[in-house]
């Protein structure tokens, strides 16, 4: 329960209206089921969950609607069939849907193996109400995927001079074999029983690499921050519930990934790690 209150405490911005509050927190205390929520929250925004779930990626531009640069999505009105293109309503309903499926998630989360599977069933859990690809793996670009952050390595969080530097993702043709290898990677941490918590903590910052994968084409942090506190939790190493609030670590855990992509240095992960796993197993059990 103490994940889930972590979860309410995401709740902010003006997508903190009262009657979000109402649902997340309904949903938390087991009310309200995560479903009706979700269409709840639809239908008071005027639209209706798409069906049709007929729609898969040939290549990276059609994850676009036309003509537009917005995603296609699922939430749709009888004028945009391929889904809202306003982004600003789109990112509302966006954020609201997901916090109803993350708060679903800690009293019924995805089961697995902490395999590339389980990752695209996490994915799927959080965002297909949205997306009708959920769950399945990013289509291209054949080249890799360039996006520009702030620097997180010379400058300090939130630092307006900070420059932009070029951060790049795996091609969508090699996202697969680059995904196998890091799992197999984590498979065998999984399976050593005698590895001691610093151990575990080096093995689990050099699966950072998956954040460079991107196995998706949008929803990667989200799911990958969930998929790593079950994961922890299996290894044992203890879960500070605050790690999941905005005043706690996960903006840095966020900066740390964002350093470890543009110097392939997994350092400040793996000390992000560290702070974030303390307290004791009594914290971990109450997050299950």
């Amino acid at each position: 329960m103490q994940w889930a209150q972590a979860v309410i405490s995401m709740v902010d911005g003006p997508e903190a209206a009262g009657q979000h509050r109402a649902r997340v927190t309904a949903v938390a205390a087991e009310r309200m089921s995560a479903d009706d929520a979700v269409l709840e929250t639809i239908h008071a925004a005027g639209l209706r969950r798409s069906e049709r779930r007929t729609f898969r990626a040939r290549s990276f531009e059609d994850y676009l609607i036309p003509g537009t640069i917005g995603l296609r999505n699922r939430l749709v009105d009888d004028e945009h069939p391929d889904g809202i293109d306003d982004t600003r309503l789109f990112r509302e309903l966006e954020i609201q849907i997901t916090h109803l499926r993350l708060v679903e998630l800690t009293f019924n989360p995805a089961e697995g193996y902490f395999d590339y599977d389980h990752l695209k069933l996490t994915h799927r859990r959080i965002f297909s109400d949205i997306f009708d690809w959920a769950g399945t793996e990013r289509v291209g670009p054949d080249t890799p995927l360039v996006r520009y952050a702030r620097d997180s390595t010379q400058y300090a969080p939130g630092d307006p001079e900070a420059i932009l530097v070029r951060e790049q993702y795996y091609p969508g043709p090699e996202i697969s074999e680059a995904a196998t290898a890091i799992f197999t990677h984590l498979q065998l941490v999984l399976a050593n029983t005698s590895l001691s918590r610093p151990e575990k903590l080096e093995r689990l910052a050099e699966c950072g690499e998956l954040n460079a994968v991107h196995p998706f084409r949008d929803g990667n942090g989200r799911t990958m921050f969930v998929f790593t506190l079950w994961m922890s939790a299996h290894l044992g190493i203890p879960i500070d519930p605050a790690s999941c609030l905005p005043s706690g670590s996960r903006s840095d855990m966020i900066i740390a990934n964002r350093a470890y992509q543009q110097t392939g240095d997994f350092t400040q992960l793996k000390g992000t790690f560290d702070h974030i796993y303390g307290g004791d197993q009594t914290q971990t059990q109450a997050m299950l």
